[in-house]
């Protein structure tokens, strides 16, 4: 997993690296997992530098609409893993919008081809687990199936 880092909106730094702990609190630790849905063929049909100036791209979409502490990491070549300390599951549901309104306006001109983005998102509140199972990597899980099950409902429609 690469963690990218940006600098905060005030300039100050940001998501920068170093561990995470792997124990969520217990207040309201969340994930979020964002897939760019035009990612694989953006990909296979100009290479490799489109998928990096995609990246690129939504990495900065997503800086901008998430929080001064949350962390962004490249999970998979089309998926963004945002790790949203302190958001509650109840605040997710208003996260998810301001990344999908973010991401469904980002156009991108890619090797003379305009490209209009939107993504599928699954998230996940460590509420959802048992205290002695909340880790990042079955948070990370829970995330990922709700992603399926999101990318399964928007095929169904």
């Amino acid at each position: 997993m690469t963690f990218l880092e940006f600098p905060a909106p005030d300039g100050g730094p940001s998501n920068e690296g170093g561990p995470i702990d792997r124990r969520p609190n217990t207040a309201g630790d969340s994930v979020m997992i964002v897939e760019i849905d035009q990612a694989g063929t953006i990909r296979s049909r100009h290479g490799l530098a489109a998928g990096e100036q995609l990246a690129q791209a939504v990495a900065e979409c997503l800086r901008r609409r998430l929080r001064g502490g949350d962390r962004v990491a490249l999970l998979r070549d089309d998926e963004f893993l945002a790790i949203l300390p302190g958001a509650p599951r109840h605040e997710l549901a208003a996260i998810e919008s301001r990344v999908r309104q973010a991401i469904d306006g980002l156009r991108l001109s890619i090797a003379g081809s305009e490209w209009r983005l939107s993504c599928t998102i699954g998230s996940a509140s460590s509420s959802q687990l048992a205290e002695s199972s909340r880790r990042l990597d079955s948070l990370v899980r829970l995330a990922d199936n709700a992603l399926q099950r999101a990318r399964a409902g928007s095929i169904a429609h």
